[in-house]
């Protein structure tokens, strides 16, 4: 898991956890996961970082219940077979 060895490479340099800026994603395939907000918490705790309940709810305010990735069996097709001008 990245996330383990990320943690693991952050404890080994010696910086301070408030000097580490730290950024994670949420796969796109992964929004409409009943678990996400989960796998978020999980994060934030192996990281050993928190959000105050007020802070979870602001995030979770965001949420406005539209996919920013939407696909169509044909869409994946064309990506499969796109090439950039470099390959062609």
């Amino acid at each position: 898991m990245h996330t383990i060895s990320t943690l693991e490479a952050i404890k080994d340099s010696g910086v301070k956890k408030e000097d580490v800026f730290l950024s994670t994603k949420l796969w796109a395939s992964e929004y409409e996961n009943e678990n996400a907000v989960d796998d978020i918490k999980d994060n934030l705790d192996i990281f050993d970082f928190s959000f105050t309940d007020d802070e979870m709810n602001a995030i979770a305010k965001l949420d406005k219940g539209v996919r920013y990735y939407n696909r169509t069996d044909e869409q994946l097709k064309e990506f499969a077979a796109w090439q950039s001008a470099y390959e062609r």
